[in-house]
């Protein structure tokens, strides 16, 4: 997974787009949307939760009165 460049644009993309497939896979999948926590994630109660669907769940003062 190091940058490499070759005459070849196309495979350059192809080998730049594997490398960036196999990082995803290390990422951890959200429980409830089954997308992969590129960036930040939540365990709550051994559940992962993603920034978006925690966002989803968020319930801010206004919402409450």
């Amino acid at each position: 997974m190091s940058t490499y460049y070759t005459a070849d644009l196309r495979a350059d993309i192809d080998n730049y787009l594997d490398d960036q497939d196999a990082k995803l896979k290390n990422c951890p999948v959200c429980d409830d949307c089954g997308e992969h926590a590129q960036e930040s994630w939540y365990d709550i109660s051994g559940r992962i939760i993603c920034d978006k669907c925690m966002e989803e769940y968020r319930r801010w003062p206004d919402d409450i009165c």
